[in-house]
C-alpha cells in the first residue's frame, strides 16, 4: 500500500505549508466522473457510489484534502465514506473520510503518475466533498487523463452499490466497512469494457416503493437529482450522454408482501419511458430482481416480478420502444460465499460482471 493516511491540524498545516502547491478543486486538469454538484465554492460535492476524479501529476506524492458530511440515517449510526485510491490504474488501498473535514497523503514515488480518488460508498454512508489537493515543491498537475470513450449509465439499488459484499456471512447488518463499489459487478464490468461509467444507487430503494414500504425517494426521483438525499438538486441531462443505460430495480419493491404487481408494471414502465426520454438513443438493459419464490412467504415473488418484467417488454414494444432488453444476473452463488443480508459476496459480483459485459458487448457491438 503507498497511502499514508494523516490527520493534520490547521495550525501544523499552516506552519508547512509552504513547501507544498495547493490545486483549487475546481481546476479543469482535474477530472471527475459521475455527478457532481459544482454549486458550493469549497469544491465540489458528490455522493453516488462510484464517482470519482483523476489527476495527472508529476510528483513523489500529493495530498488530499476532504471533506464529509454523514447521512442522518434512521438506526442513529454515523459513518463516514470511503475510498478507493487507484494509482497509475491498480488499486492501492482505500481511505476513510473524516468529519468534518482531513487531510490524507499518498505516497507516489518519482516520475509521472495517474491517482484516482472513487467513491466505494453509497448516499446511505454519506456525501463527500473535494476541498482541493496539494503538491510538493517541485510537484506538477499535468492535463487530465483522457476519459473512455464508451459511456454506460447504471441505475441500482443495493446490489449496484456493492453492499455487504466484504461481509463474512448473511448475519451482518449494512455498513461503510463491508461495502465496496468499486468491486460491484458494475464496476467490474465498466472497467472490462473500458468504458465511464455513471451510478444512481441507494440500497433500499425500489421502484414504487422502497424496503421500508415508503414510497419517498424512490429509484425515479433519485434518478432527476445530483445528490441524491437533495429533492432541490437536478442532474443536467445534457451534460453526459451514454450508450448504455442499466436499470437493476425490482428487488425492494418484491421484497414486503402486499405489492400491486399492476402498479409495479405501471411504475416501471414509467421508469423506462423516463430515461428514454432523457437518452432517446441509448441502449437500455433491464435487470429483473434476483427475488425467488421463497421470501415473503406466500408472494410468489420470483415468479411474480418475470411476469412483471414480460407485461413491460410487451408494453414498451406496443408503444413503439426499442433498443431495449433484459438481462438476469444469478446473484446465490452459495459456492462463493454469502454477504452481509444475503447479499452477493465479491466472487458474485465478479461472474455477474462477466455476464453483463457480455451482454453490453453483444448489444453494442463493443468488441476488445
Amino acid at each position: 500500500m503507498r497511502i499514508a493516511l494523516a490527520w493534520i491540524s490547521l495550525g501544523v498545516l499552516a506552519a508547512g505549508c509552504s513547501a507544498w502547491t495547493r490545486v483549487a478543486p475546481d481546476d479543469p486538469r482535474l477530472r471527475y466522473t459521475g455527478r457532481v454538484d459544482r454549486s458550493d465554492p469549497a469544491g465540489p460535492r458528490f455522493s453516488n457510489m462510484g464517482t470519482a476524479v483523476a489527476a495527472r501529476v508529476d510528483s513523489p506524492s500529493l495530498r488530499l484534502h476532504l471533506g464529509d458530511v454523514p447521512y442522518p440515517r434512521t438506526d442513529g449510526k454515523r459513518e463516514l465514506d470511503r475510498y478507493e485510491v487507484v494509482i497509475d490504474g491498480a488499486p492501492a488501498g482505500s481511505i476513510t473520510a473524516r468529519e468534518p473535514d482531513g487531510w490524507h497523503t499518498v505516497e507516489l514515488g518519482p516520475g509521472a503518475h495517474v491517482v484516482e480518488l472513487f467513491k466505494r460508498t453509497e448516499p446511505e454512508v454519506g456525501r463527500g466533498q473535494l476541498l482541493g489537493l496539494e503538491l510538493p515543491w517541485g510537484g506538477r498537475l499535468l492535463e487530465p487523463p483522457p476519459a473512455p470513450t464508451r459511456r454506460i449509465e447504471i441505475l441500482g439499488d443495493s446490489l449496484t452499490a456493492g453492499f455487504g459484499n466484504l461481509g463474512g456471512g448473511p448475519n451482518c447488518p449494512f455498513s461503510a466497512a463491508t461495502e465496496d463499489g468499486y468491486r460491484s459487478y458494475a464496476t467490474i464490468a465498466g472497467r472490462q469494457l473500458r468504458a465511464e461509467v455513471h451510478f444512481v444507487a441507494w440500497s433500499g430503494r425500489g421502484v414504487i416503493r422502497n424496503y421500508a414500504m415508503d414510497s419517498i425517494d424512490t429509484l425515479p426521483q433519485l434518478y432527476e437529482r445530483t445528490l441524491p438525499e437533495d429533492p432541490k438538486s437536478r442532474w443536467d441531462f445534457s451534460r453526459w450522454t451514454p450508450d448504455a443505460v442499466v436499470i437493476e430495480a425490482g428487488g425492494n419493491d418484491f421484497g414486503q408482501p402486499g405489492l400491486d404487481a399492476g402498479a409495479y408494471q405501471q411504475g416501471y414502465f414509467e421508469l423506462v419511458q423516463q430515461v428514454r426520454q432523457r437518452y432517446p438513443r441509448a441502449y437500455i438493459l433491464c435487470v429483473p430482481p434476483g427475488v425467488t419464490d421463497d421470501w415473503p412467504k406466500g408472494e410468489r415473488a420470483g415468479t411474480r416480478s418475470r411476469e412483471a418484467m414480460d407485461q413491460v417488454m410487451k408494453r414498451l414494444a406496443e408503444a413503439g420502444v426499442t433498443r431495449v432488453g433484459t438481462l438476469t444476473l444469478d446473484r446465490a452463488a452459495p459456492e462463493h460465499g454469502i454477504g452481509c443480508a444475503w447479499h452477493p459476496s465479491i466472487p458474485t459480483h465478479q461472474a455477474m460482471a462477466e455476464r453483463l459485459r457480455a451482454a453490453l458487448s453483444e448489444a453494442l457491438g463493443w468488441r476488445e
